[in-house]
């Protein structure tokens, strides 16, 4: 096991999301993006979920409202793989009302950014979302430990720009894909 494949073995959950979250995006991408990216991706497994759970017919979802079909069943599994330690279990009824309240938004929000924001609320009803601070910390980390390159941005806002190396781009993503099947 070489020096870089130590570092992304030893990372925790939600360095290991943000670092996945960079080799997704190919390219330099700031801080925001990579929480963009994130809510998006978690947003997507609840939306898979509903789906599930509408095959199995435990609820029915129309018109962004979630109806409860099977009362059988008091409480799901809800995310299985996130950065937050175990498995998410959430009672039926508290996932129907938290969708039921969120999704309208969503679907009503007036740009990206109001459409992000209410996907993050509605994430942070089932689990702690981390800051834009922690995020920004760890990808300074992530520099330090030379596995991500920065720049300042040139359009003028001077925030920080982020990238995986470019030394070790390949070598992350066949380490990272190895990672998660093993």
């Amino acid at each position: 096991m070489n020096e870089i494949e130590m570092k992304l073995y030893m990372l925790p959950r939600l360095e290991k999301e943000i670092f996945k979250s960079l080799l997704r995006q190919e390219g330099t991408v700031s801080v925001y993006e990579v929480i963009k990216d994130l809510i998006e991706n978690y947003f997507r497994s609840l939306s898979e979920k509903i789906s599930l759970l509408c095959k199995l017919k435990i609820i029915e979802y129309e018109q962004q409202r979630v109806k409860i079909c099977d009362h059988t069943i008091p409480i799901i599994n809800l995310f299985s793989d996130t950065f937050f330690p175990g498995e998410i279990y959430v009672p039926l009824d508290e996932f129907a009302s938290v969708v039921n309240k969120y999704f309208p938004k969503i679907e009503t929000a007036k740009n990206e950014t109001e459409t992000i924001e209410y996907k993050k609320e509605l994430l942070r009803q089932f689990f702690p979302f981390p800051s834009y601070r922690r995020i920004k910390r760890i990808l300074n980390e992530f520099v330090i430990a030379n596995l991500v390159i920065s720049r300042k941005d040139s359009g003028g806002k001077g925030k920080n720009l982020y990238a995986v190396n470019p030394e070790c781009l390949e070598y992350c993503k066949d380490i990272v894909g190895r990672l998660e099947n093993g």
